[in-house]
């Protein structure tokens, strides 16, 4: 993870030396996307030194919008299958060239001889031979959701985050000087380093709670028999959403979440956590951020599942930090 984050420094600079404003969110995108993809098939694509794959990653946000409009598509009865089929066959075929690749990614991994790579397959071919392991069908539908839930949603957190924080300037000075004073070089960051940084923890907390990366809340429907919630009946067959706010005082309480809504905050995960804590760590210790002009209403956005997010131009003025006496 280290490896990656670094490398993002080091091409956001030629950006910058090339282009003048940075696309931070397409940086980011490509960053995680390099994660994941090491972890789930052993090796990184490279996107942040070149970009050739980046058309497949495009295919996961047709995926999603494609997801969205069919459903909707559907609740119409009789046109709105003939409205499918007429409308969302570009959407469609960018959603199974993704999954192609995905699979044909897979198969490249599992043609590994040896002891393979250290990634998530090595966990579950553990199980190859107790009658436990996975079917080739099923290696294919988890590589994609692993791509899905390990990429996505810390992107979108991670550029959310970062908007909200250039807009606040005495958070992102306080960040800055927090991130500065804890660590005499950028070697010394790391993710044990950052994770016992108070203030770091608060910006990613508060991200998430102005710029939750899902959109939308995760719909219930009531059981048989009906249900009794915060004082209210709700009948059977009835569709619901737990509302995302909640009182201040409690806001230390996990507890005070739903079950639903903290499995649907896959973000808090300790991967993903640790990969958006760390990037920011380096980013503001190696640079000043500036939104671009322009980026005002970047926050006016469409949403399918997760936010359609337009570019997210910034410039980074590399900080000369001085070197410390220690003694």
């Amino acid at each position: 993870m280290l490896r990656h984050v670094d490398k993002l420094i080091l091409v956001m600079g030629d950006v910058q030396a090339r282009e003048g404003c940075i696309d931070l969110g397409q940086m980011l995108s490509y960053l995680t996307f390099d994660i994941i993809a090491e972890l789930t098939f052993g090796e990184s694509l490279n996107l942040l030194g070149d970009p050739t794959h980046a058309p497949w990653l495009h295919g996961l946000h047709h995926g999603l919008k494609f997801i969205v409009i069919r459903a909707i598509l559907l609740e119409l009865p009789i046109l709105g299958s003939l409205l499918e089929v007429a409308t969302t066959g570009p959407l469609k075929r960018k959603m199974y060239e993704h999954y192609q690749y995905s699979r044909a990614l897979v198969d490249k991994r599992f043609s590994f001889t040896g002891t393979g790579p250290e990634d998530l397959w090595k966990l579950a071919l553990r199980h190859e031979h107790d009658g436990r392991g996975l079917t080739l069908e099923e290696r294919h539908a988890n590589a994609a959701m692993f791509l899905l839930a390990g990429s996505e949603t810390t992107q979108t957190t991670l550029s959310g985050t970062i908007y909200h924080l250039l807009m606040n300037k005495p958070a992102h000075t306080r960040l800055n000087n927090e991130i500065r004073t804890a660590f005499q070089h950028g070697g010394q960051i790391s993710i044990s380093g950052v994770s016992r940084l108070p203030y770091i923890k608060a910006v990613m907390q508060e991200g998430l709670r102005v710029y939750p990366p899902g959109g939308v809340a995760i719909g219930r429907y009531v059981t048989k028999g009906g249900i009794v919630a915060c004082g209210h009946y709700l009948p059977e067959g009835v569709g619901f959403k737990a509302n995302r706010s909640r009182k201040p005082e409690i806001m230390h309480r996990s507890s005070s979440y739903t079950v639903g809504a903290r499995r649907a905050n896959s973000t808090t995960d300790s991967l993903a956590w640790a990969e958006m804590s760390l990037a920011l760590a380096k980013l503001v210790w190696h640079a000043d951020l500036d939104l671009c002009p322009g980026m005002e209403n970047w926050l006016d956005q469409k949403c399918y599942l997760s936010w359609v997010t337009g570019p997210l131009l910034v410039k980074a003025h590399k900080v000369r930090h001085k070197v410390r006496q220690v003694g």
